[in-house]
């Protein structure tokens, strides 16, 4: 038992999160996309994003990642495929079908939530309200990046 609590007691606790920098990506899938404002991401039929969430420095350690989409007031939990490198670098990557499934047209707010595993707040309506709640991370425990996306049901006229 001594032993046991001399490893527990020696053990490293995992280091603050620095700032994480949101790298948004995507092949329009429209030969001239629509007027978007800066930071959107305009996505046509047949186009592919990818979202990098890059820490400013390495990040040692388990991360967890949550991804919501928001429209409006509302929020819904959404399950893309992320990867997360050795150093902490966040991708999720993917044609506009597979990751969007049934959405044609509109605009939607993808928020990305990174943590270390038990850090981030559980799963509920108000997920994405206490994500944003600067006191209910007074310690650091996450880091929460957004992103505007608009969808487009324009297809590539030919050429």
């Amino acid at each position: 038992m001594a032993a046991a609590l001399a490893f527990f007691l020696t053990r490293e606790a995992p280091q603050p999160l620095p700032p994480f920098a949101l790298e948004a990506s995507g092949a329009a899938g429209v030969r001239s996309p629509p007027k978007s404002a800066p930071g959107v991401t305009v996505l046509g039929p047949d186009a592919r994003l990818t979202l990098v969430l890059r820490p400013s420095t390495a990040v040692t350690g388990p991360l967890e990642v949550r991804a919501f989409l928001a429209q409006g007031d509302r929020a819904a939990p959404f399950h893309p495929p992320v990867t997360v490198s050795p150093e902490g670098l966040v991708r999720i990557a993917g044609p506009r079908d597979t990751l969007f499934p049934g959405v044609s047209s509109g605009t939607a707010r993808i928020l990305l939530a990174v943590g270390r595993p038990g850090d981030l707040p559980p799963d509920s309506e108000t997920t994405v309200t206490s994500l944003r709640d600067a006191a209910a991370n007074a310690r650091g425990a996450w880091i929460l990046a957004e992103h505007e996306l608009r969808w487009v049901d324009t297809a590539e006229p030919p050429p």
